[in-house]
């Protein structure tokens, strides 16, 4: 080679026995990315959420956690991210938490992705419920995150013990 760079295209062109359009496969495209986009969100909170759990059950093995305010404290918060994260007051129940959004959510990208044809109604249907509900326990947690959470961990200091943080959920949600 004298030095110079040599530039190569490469060309993508439809395989012939597809029946979908340039129409469908772009419409395709932006709604897997908006899924994609909100699977990695749920992907982080859950994430964030179970770095939590962990912390709260270490925390309530301490024998400093042996108050009943902050053994309360500490239970009252694991309900409220189980309820985050299953939708469910009760075990009984039936309810469609964080969880549940995620697996709905990476369900209907699969379809999505797999297809070159028009996106399924089923599939479009999926994701509508499951990013509603997606964003309403992103909600509940975001307020734990700012009531609960600094509450909580005023009383653990008062407590002498170390406070509850939040794991970088860039690195956990990957």
């Amino acid at each position: 080679v004298d030095g110079q760079s040599q530039t190569q295209t490469l060309d993508v062109i439809m395989d012939p026995r597809s029946p979908a359009t340039a129409e469908v496969l772009a419409q395709q495209f932006q709604l897997g990315q908006q899924i994609f986009d909100e699977t990695i969100l749920a992907r982080r909170a859950l994430a964030e959420i179970s770095s939590i759990q962990k912390q709260l059950a270490e925390a309530q093995q301490t024998q400093a956690a042996r108050s009943a305010e902050v053994k309360t404290a500490l239970t009252e918060s694991q309900s409220s991210l189980d309820r985050i994260l299953t939708g469910k007051e009760k075990p009984q129940e039936q309810g469609h938490g964080l969880q549940d959004a995620y697996k709905d959510l990476a369900s209907a990208l699969r379809v999505v992705e797999g297809g070159d044809r028009v996106v399924p109604s089923q599939a479009i249907a999926l994701y509508t419920e499951s990013s509603q509900q997606l964003k309403a326990r992103i909600t509940e947690w975001t307020t734990f995150k700012q009531t609960r959470l600094p509450d909580l961990n005023r009383q653990l200091r008062q407590a002498n013990l170390a406070p509850i943080v939040i794991a970088d959920s860039k690195q956990e949600g990957e």
